[in-house]
């Protein structure tokens, strides 16, 4: 029994506070934490963190501004909201492990770790360390579906060549 919490409904903005500001960021740790010290019976936390997450060159500039980051590249922005990331996915870690609770993170997937920063309009796949991530969290959910959509070419959520692409990324 897992309580899944998500960023659906948070703005960028916010997101963007969390995961550069310290202080943000551990207040939000306290609050997941105070909420699944309410639900005992729950064996553990699903982050699922990807909606607020900086998706476009504009996102990225809104995380950059909140930030007050000045000068960076897209890509050394890209670095830093995934070293903090993970910083945030370590504290929950232990703040879950200290209840005795599991923490899993679901996370988007990529099948390949070269960003076109020129063009990028789907950038939350690479701010996910994986290999970090594995390190703190109990378990990673890879959502390995999306492959194809409403308004794009026609095809199935996943097919096992999507699949093996994703998995081969990860090796």
């Amino acid at each position: 029994r897992f309580i899944t919490i998500s960023d659906e409904r948070t703005p960028r903005s916010v997101l963007a506070d969390i995961l550069t500001d310290p202080a943000a960021r551990w207040r939000n740790v306290a609050a997941l934490a105070a909420v699944m010290a309410a639900y005992p019976q729950a064996d553990g936390l699903t982050l699922d963190y990807e909606y607020a997450l900086p998706n476009t060159l504009q996102d990225l500039d809104l995380y950059s501004s909140v930030a007050h980051w000045h000068g960076l590249t897209a890509r050394e922005e890209v670095g830093r909201i995934t070293a903090d990331y993970t910083e945030f996915v370590r504290e929950l870690a232990l703040a879950m492990h200290r209840q005795h609770a599991a923490l899993r993170v679901a996370v988007r997937v990529r099948t390949t770790d070269e960003i076109n920063y020129q063009d990028e309009t789907d950038l939350v796949p690479f701010l996910y360390d994986y290999g970090e991530l594995a390190k703190y969290a109990d378990q990673i959910v890879l959502m390995a579906v999306d492959f194809h959509w409403a308004t794009g070419d026609p095809g199935p959520i996943a097919t096992l060549s999507d699949l093996r692409n994703v998995l081969s990324e990860l090796r």
